[in-house]
């Protein structure tokens, strides 16, 4: 169980602080207790989730060697684009609400890849791939800026860099 105070990534909303564990006055409830959560990058936002909640991912947030770790494998996380825009939208969504980072890294890897792809032939992702990247990116952008305690505006040019290697200097 979190504590106050504790800074934690939730699925739905990005990086959270925990302002209280309160007890619902719904005595019938059987989910008796709540966190009650602050958006870092959405001010004047609470949140009331289930201390017991299945549906919403909770979890502590990555440290600076485990996100290192992750952004070295980066450039090999391209997943198989599956052609079927139904069922890539319900991959991306069990990802997204998955909470995992590295998923959620996998999927920015390959809608990027596959954006880069066809803004070169002329054409645009559909929406719910652009929805969904930008959704996902800002969960990773939001872990990330908190983590490193850089501005949340540079994360996402430090990602794509590291997933498009060419751009790397050459030393």
């Amino acid at each position: 169980m979190f504590k106050k105070d504790d800074v934690i990534m939730h699925s739905k909303s990005g990086v959270c602080r925990i302002l209280s564990i309160k007890k619902n006055v719904n005595d019938s409830d059987p989910r008796a207790k709540y966190y009650e959560l602050e958006p870092v990058y959405t001010k004047g936002t609470t949140i009331l989730t289930p201390v017991d909640n299945d549906r919403i991912f909770l979890r502590y947030l990555y440290s600076k060697e485990e996100l290192e770790s992750m952004i070295q494998q980066l450039p090999s996380l391209v997943l198989e684009w599956e052609d079927d825009q139904k069922a890539r939208k319900t991959i991306s969504d069990k990802v997204i609400n998955s909470g995992d980072l590295e998923q959620l890294l996998e999927l920015v890897a390959t809608l990027y890849v596959k954006d880069k792809e066809r803004k070169e032939a002329g054409k645009q992702l559909n929406i719910a791939d652009q929805q969904n990247l930008k959704y996902a990116t800002n969960l990773i952008n939001e872990e990330f800026a908190y983590v490193y305690d850089v501005n949340i505006d540079v994360v996402e040019d430090f990602i794509r860099d590291l997933i498009n290697p060419k751009k790397k200097k050459k030393e």
